[in-house]
This record gives structure tokens, sequence and C-alpha cells, in this order.
């Protein structure tokens, strides 16, 4: 069949809505159940009734058509004794007694599966929710030394260098933290991509034996029901005519249909949700970015000398800047520095290199961002990294 449970439930809210179908399934079946027990009983009832009837008339006495006619009367509530007693067994016996079973095995399946599609919704939800706790505390560090970095290249022209080395420890703590907070992040991503597969079938055979279960449930019932009619039929005179539309309405239960018609109505979702992705701190295009820029913060920590900060100062500059200006080639001067330090830029307008490369400096600027020439590229780069020759 086209509508199925593990097709058209994979919603946010999908195994509550099955949830909630189950127990609703489960409350019809035990109404079905007092329905046929209180039938049987008002049966038993009705029977006895009529017996005590005929015992507190027994003592009328008549004499010719009279005492026909009384006797014909109480052989007729007899006879409705016998009936409601004979529909009151039977309903008893062939329904209420194996429908008593079959709700009580259902019940134990029902309870193991509805746990089981608990515990997979809960452990989907536990490992969302890592990924979410993560990802604040990694983009809130993130930002938190973007602003930081922005107040050291501030403070260069402001504060003291015994100031500005406060600040540059506290931005290195900060990207230490965005690291760490980083990489958790990127730990609980991998986590649930690597379930997903598993999870995705999991559900998908959970989700299709909940729907064995409440198609076993419809055909059950659907019978109970044929029995009831035919006990009637068969134990109440003049009764199969008046209940050929019943047995004909009965006849027409189809659980397929059924089971569309639920799905049609409370759908949540036909595709499972996508694995989860790794997203950058302000959505850029690599996800390594702090943690290149920790390398070096980091490694600077061994120098006496602070180091201008991570592409958080040199994004800050050049979004401001928005491209680095024109290089003012002054080859005449050809002034050259050495890197004290390793650099790995952040982007295409920043250079890479290596401690001891020498570099061609092609313009300086007071912002500490200069322009300089490495081999044959020519890109900023952090001035404080390098000193002269």
């Amino acid at each position: 069949m086209s509508d199925q449970y593990k097709d058209n439930f994979w919603g946010q809210s999908g195994f509550d809505v099955l949830e909630k179908r189950v127990n609703e399934g489960t409350e019809s079946t035990r109404l079905f159940l007092y329905f046929m027990k209180e039938r049987a009983s008002i049966e038993e009832s009705y029977a006895k009734s009529l017996q005590k009837l005929l015992k507190n008339t027994s003592d009328l006495n008549e004499y010719g058509t009279l005492r026909d006619a009384w006797f014909a009367v109480r052989g007729e509530v007899e006879s409705l004794v016998r009936v409601h007693n004979e529909l009151s067994t039977k309903i008893d016996k062939d329904i209420v007694s194996p429908f008593e079973k079959f709700k009580s095995e259902q019940k134990k399946v029902k309870k193991s599966f509805l746990h089981d599609g608990y515990k997979l919704n809960k452990e989907r939800k536990d490992l969302e929710n890592n990924i979410n706790k993560y990802k604040t505390k990694y983009d809130d560090y993130s930002k938190q030394a973007e602003t930081m970095a922005i107040q050291m290249e501030t403070a260069k022209n402001t504060k003291t260098a015994q100031e500005i080395g406060k600040i540059q420890v506290k931005l290195q703590k900060l990207q230490k933290e965005a690291h760490l907070f980083e990489q958790d992040y990127k730990d609980a991503v991998n986590k649930l991509s690597g379930y997903q597969p598993t999870w995705e079938e999991k559900v998908s055979s959970n989700y299709h034996t909940l729907q064995m279960t409440e198609e076993e449930r419809i055909d059950y019932i659907k019978v109970q029901l044929e029995k009831y009619v035919g006990a009637i039929n068969s134990t109440v005179p003049d009764t199969e005519t008046t209940n050929r539309n019943l047995v004909k309405v009965v006849a027409l239960v189809d659980k397929y249909e059924d089971i569309q018609c639920f799905v049609r109505e409370s759908r949540t979702g036909t595709e499972p949700p996508p694995p989860p992705s790794f997203i950058p701190f302000g959505g850029k295009a690599s996800s390594d970015y702090i943690q290149s820029k920790s390398s070096y913060s980091l490694a600077s920590s061994t120098s006496s000398q602070p180091p201008l900060t991570s592409s958080y100062s040199s994004n800050s500059l050049t979004s401001s800047k928005s491209q680095p200006p024109p290089p003012q080639r002054n080859f005449s001067s050809q002034k050259k520095v050495v890197a004290l330090y390793d650099y790995v830029g952040s982007d295409a307008t920043e250079l890479d290199f290596f401690a001891g490369d020498i570099i061609t400096v092609i313009e300086e600027d007071e912002s500490g961002w200069n322009v300089g020439q490495l081999g044959d590229r020519q890109a900023l780069y952090p001035s404080n990294y390098c000193k002269e020759q």
C-alpha cells in the first residue's frame, strides 16, 4: 500500500502523532470489549428478570380459553428467556473471552514498541540538543573573540604595551574556548550524522510494526463484530432481515482504507530529517578558520611580543575597507622583514608565510597590517609577526 506509517511520519512530531493514535486504538479496543461484556450481561440480566416474572406469576389459575391464552403468553416469555440466555452465552464465550486475551496480548506488543519508538525519538532529540548546545557556545565565544580582536586593533593606537598585552591574553583565552567548543560542535554533528542511517532504519522498522499491530487490531474487531451480528441472527427470531444492512456495513470494514484515512489526515512528513551539518561562525565557507587562527595566536604565547590576533581582526579590517588598497609599489627602498612566526591567512587577501621567510615590504599602514610580497604573491600581513632585517 502507498500510505504507510514509515513513509509519512518523519516530521518533528511524527512519533507523537503515532503514539497518540496507538493509545486511541487501545482505548477503542477497551470500549469495544466493554460493549460486548455489557451486552452479554444485559442479556443475562434480562433473562433472569423474565424468569423472576414467570415465577412471581406462577400461581395464576384460569380455565378454558383464558387459561390457553395465559399459557401462550407464558410460553412466549419462556422462549425469550432461552433466547436471551443463549445470546448472552454466545457473546460471552465466543467474543468476550477471546477478545480479552487479544487485548492483553496487544497491550504487551504496543507497550514494547511504543517504548522503542520513544527511545529512538529521545535519542535523536538528545543528539540534536547536544549540537545546539555546543553550537551556541561556539558562536558565543567566537563572537566574543571577534569583538576582542576589534578592541585589540583600537588599543594599538591608544593603550600601552602592557594594556595591549592584557587584551591579547583575554583574546587568546576566548580563541582557545571557541576552538574547544568548535571541536565539541563538530563531534556532535559527526555523531548524529554517523548514526543517521541506523536511526532511519530503526524508526522505519518500529513504525512498520506499529502499523501491522493496528491492522491486526482492525481485522480482529471486524471479526468480533461479525460474530456479534451472527449471534443475534441465529438466536433472536425474525431479526435476520432486519440486520441485513448491519451485516453489509460490518463486511465493508477495510483496514487498508482506515490506515490510509488516518495517514491522509495526520501525516507529518514524507522525508527523513536531513543529516546535520557543521555551520561555521558567521556562515563562512571554511570550517577550520577558528582552528587555524588559534594555532598561530596560541603559538605566539611563547614570545614576549604580543602578535596581532587572528583573522577576526583582519576580517574586521578588510570588511571596513572592503578590499585592501592597491599596493603602492616603492621598490626603490626595498625594505625587507623576516617572519618571526608562522602565519596562515584567513582568506586570499592575506599572506601565508613561515618563520624565517623574507618578506619585501610594499606598503606600510598604521593599523599594523602592511602589504608585502613573498615570491610572486602580494597581500596583507601582520607587521608584528616580523622584524626588520
